[in-house]
């Protein structure tokens, strides 16, 4: 049965169709389409397709035929004279052709055949052959010879390969057996690319051939919470912000993106987000400072199985801190090394300040330095984050340590660590009252004055 127009020619809507012709017809025909314009159309919507050709000798009038057929079963047919226009409706009220009549009688040369598309449904049903195929053909009323044919192919699967193929190209793609399972994730997680409820604009990420459920099982998150540690705080930071914006990588504080990988070390690597953006404050040297240290030496936190930016800054405080160069990351535990060139030395972390929590007090933080932050990551706005501000859907159960780094009224730059292809650079805007955001923010205290 016949749903939708937008079923027929394989596409759900806001998709795009790419047309074809074929060379039909036998040798007795008069008239050959031998091209087609335009090359796809977009469904639901009105669209005119026109197929061009040469008439070989003059016609008075002819009677034309409409077949349509998906996967070679009948689904829409009607007749009509070429010389005027004529309107075969699709069941269900889904929409309409109509082929358009040709000036009769019919001179020899060129000759256009132009039908016209009126697609109303935006229905379609999931796993629906993709292709259409459109079938006119016009024969002389005097002579019944066939006096123009034309045969019209709509299919998805070229738009969908594309889309499949750009996507495995953009973010190095190789699958072992189940690229088909992976593709038909791909196609279904598409339908939500665009403009976004939540605020955010969502795309094709490194993410994008995982269910949900799947997403949510990565080990690319990490943060615990964890009650009062009887760590040495400095104090609560409560103040109001100053000024209506700042970003500290335009101020040279911030480190490029980095990839924590399958490892649940988010929080090493906001932990090193604070410290780099601190040190380079108090010190006006940036140095890239080694999330491996903190994975395999701050034992009050459990590696690749997680842990919280206030042990690490914590264990610093009595630890240097080694270069990201030479303790380099490898998204694994490991073993605690001693060696290495320091970045902070031991006694230059002096403890930490926790931020309360409010919108104010985190872009007061900001005002001062980079904040490491905790948020919740495992929605789809997080999945699929290709841009714009995230305003709601991302929930408040915090899962992932993460750095913000600047701030304008209320959306706060927050450097994540998926990588520079995920988000916008590796970069995600979050508005205050989103996502967790406030409520567990803290920022080191260094002195610079130590000797490295």
């Amino acid at each position: 049965m016949v749903k939708s127009l937008a079923l027929l020619v394989g596409a759900a809507a806001g998709e795009t169709v790419k047309l074809s012709y074929t060379d039909c017809g036998s040798s007795g025909t008069h008239a050959k389409i031998t091209s087609l314009k335009p090359e796809t159309i977009d469904v639901p919507g009105q669209a005119s397709i026109v197929g061009s050709g040469a008439l070989d000798s003059d016609q008075t009038s002819a009677s034309f035929s409409l077949k349509v057929k998906k996967a070679g079963i009948p689904l829409v047919s009607g007749k009509g004279s070429i010389c005027e226009d004529t309107t075969i409706k699709v069941p269900l009220g889904a929409g309409s052709f109509t082929v358009k009549g040709i000036d009769c009688p019919i001179k020899t040369g060129d000759v256009d055949v132009q039908v016209d598309l009126d697609i109303l449904s935006e229905l379609a049903d999931d796993g629906e052959n993709n292709l259409l195929s459109i079938h006119i053909e016009a024969n002389a009323d005097d002579t019944g010879d066939q006096v123009i044919c034309l045969d019209v192919d709509a299919s998805l699967a070229s738009h969908a390969n594309s889309a499949w193929e750009e996507y495995k190209q953009q973010f190095g793609k190789v699958y072992n057996g189940d690229e088909s399972e992976r593709k038909a994730i791909f196609m279904e997680n598409q339908k939500m690319f665009g403009a976004h409820e939540s605020g955010a604009i969502l795309g094709p990420t490194v993410f994008s051939d995982l269910t949900l459920e799947e997403f949510q099982a990565l080990n690319i998150r990490g943060y615990k919470a964890s009650a009062d540690l009887g760590l040495p705080k400095l104090g609560e930071h409560t103040l109001e912000a100053f000024d209506g914006a700042v970003d500290w990588t335009t101020k040279g504080a911030v480190t490029p993106v980095k990839d924590q990988g399958q490892c649940g070390s988010c929080w090493a690597f906001s932990t090193t987000g604070g410290l780099e953006g601190s040190w380079q404050i108090a010190s006006g040297s940036l140095t890239s400072m080694s999330e491996q240290f903190f994975v395999d030496c701050s034992k009050q936190n459990s590696g690749c199985n997680g842990g919280l930016m206030d042990y690490a800054f914590s264990f610093a405080k009595s630890n240097a801190v080694p270069t990201e160069d030479s303790y380099p990351y490898t998204a694994r535990d490991g073993t605690c090394q001693s060696s290495g060139t320091t970045a902070i030395p031991a006694g230059g972390v002096t403890g930490y300040t926790d931020v309360s929590d409010s919108a104010s007090a985190l872009k007061s933080a900001l005002d001062g330095q980079p904040v490491s932050v905790a948020i919740q990551a495992d929605q789809s706005v997080f999945q699929h984050y290709t841009g714009g501000v995230i305003t709601s859907g991302c929930g408040s159960n915090l899962d992932h340590g993460v750095t913000a780094v600047g701030y304008d009224g209320d959306t706060i730059k927050v450097k994540n660590s998926w990588g520079s292809s995920w988000g916008v650079g590796g970069y995600v805007s979050i508005d205050a009252s989103q996502c967790g955001i406030t409520t567990s923010a803290s920022f080191p205290k260094v002195s610079a004055g130590v000797q490295v």
